[in-house]
């Protein structure tokens, strides 16, 4: 089951769970499927990322790294 409903988030999330990934740790865009050119345009939020790319991108992350992304898990109520 995953851990976040990526339909669920914000195009800003999206591009902050992406950008930890291909920056702090260094997952390539090879890694994600995608090319160099596309890498950028997610970055800059001028495509939005598919869902495929950001399940991709969530297999890499812990839990803990998810959550501490600015928020990006649910607060428990």
């Amino acid at each position: 089951m995953p851990i976040i409903d990526i339909d669920k988030l914000t195009n800003e999330q999206k591009i902050r769970l992406f950008t930890y990934a291909t920056e702090e740790k260094e997952i390539t865009y090879e890694q994600l499927g995608i090319s160099k050119a596309t890498r950028w345009r997610y970055k800059k939020g001028l495509r939005e990322i598919p869902k495929e790319v950001l399940e991709k991108v969530l297999q890499f992350l812990a839990p803990d790294e998810i959550a501490r992304i600015e928020d990006v898990l649910p607060h428990s109520s």
